[in-house]
């Protein structure tokens, strides 16, 4: 994955680079807005959109809020500003909202200067959907602007995410709270010490959005691990050869597979558990075939 496009920027500074986009008119026609707080990206992603198509044209990236494209995008009842989040009980964006967005992309603007379509989700797209959104952004649309949000860069397909000018944001005080949470989510499958004991774990009692949520944190504990940032302290996971890390994070993909597909959660903490605890001497025979 290249990751020389990031901008590891504060909330401002990537606002000026926006800003600085706008004014010398060589925008991209794909952004990763990528943050823990994801309410940030949200609102300049709403800000980026009026000020391509505030009728005012002030030249920045401040929108005058004040006339009817300003108006319509911040009351989400604009033609062209599309706004695509996840669907269903699985919380994902499905291939057939993508396909709709690049159906819709191909026709000339109602209003706009600049069509601007803003995937909220950007980490809960189907492998279907992600292929079909790279297809979109390969042949970008004439005056077409696509806006990703996300968390988590593991789960983004990282043809997506080369394709991409990706726009890092801060974590506010609430993200860097939630770090503190992160271990009462992970910890228990980290520090485990019987294979068998799955029974006890809170993750078979959580509602499904949290335990798709401590699947996406060891998925990015392990690889933080892989690549040097993580903690290597914590329980198993610091007797982990990298090799057994990427196996035991294939295995951790299935089991998000999984658990979006309604399979009872305690089989799922089991084979959890297993790849984790076993995993300083797994094969790569996988324990779902």
């Amino acid at each position: 994955m290249s990751l020389t496009k990031i901008k590891d920027k504060t909330a401002n500074t990537a606002e000026d680079i926006l800003d600085a986009e706008i004014k010398s008119k060589r925008l991209s026609h794909a952004y990763l807005f990528l943050g823990c707080q994801k309410e940030i990206a949200e609102k300049c992603a709403l800000k980026f959109a009026k000020a391509l198509n505030c009728l005012k044209q002030t030249g920045g990236l401040t929108g005058c809020d004040g006339c009817i494209s300003c108006r319509k995008i911040e009351h989400f009842n604009h033609p062209d500003i599309g706004h695509i989040h996840a669907e269903g009980i699985s919380r994902q964006t499905k291939i057939e909202q993508i396909r709709n967005l690049r159906k819709d992309a191909y026709l000339k603007p109602i209003e706009a200067r600049k069509k601007v379509y803003i995937i909220y989700d950007a980490d809960s797209m189907t492998e279907e959907a992600s292929n079909c959104l790279l297809k979109t952004i390969e042949e970008p649309p004439k005056d077409v602007i696509i806006i990703l949000i996300g968390s988590n860069l593991s789960s983004i397909l990282p043809t997506i995410v080369s394709r991409c000018q990706t726009i890092k944001f801060p974590e506010s005080k609430y993200a860097q709270k939630s770090h503190d949470e992160k271990g009462s989510y992970i910890d228990e499958f980290l520090n485990i010490e019987n294979r068998f004991q799955s029974e006890t774990l809170e993750f078979i009692k959580r509602p499904k959005n949290e335990q798709l949520k401590t699947v996406d944190l060891l998925l990015t504990h392990f690889r933080d691990m892989l690549v040097g940032t993580g903690s290597k302290g914590t329980g198993l996971s610091s007797e982990l050869s990298p090799e057994n890390i990427l196996i035991l994070m294939k295995e951790l993909l299935k089991s998000k597979e999984l658990l979006q597909s309604n399979v009872n959660p305690k089989l799922i903490a089991d084979y959890m558990l297993n790849s984790i605890i076993g995993g300083r001497n797994v094969s790569e025979t996988s324990i779902y075939t």
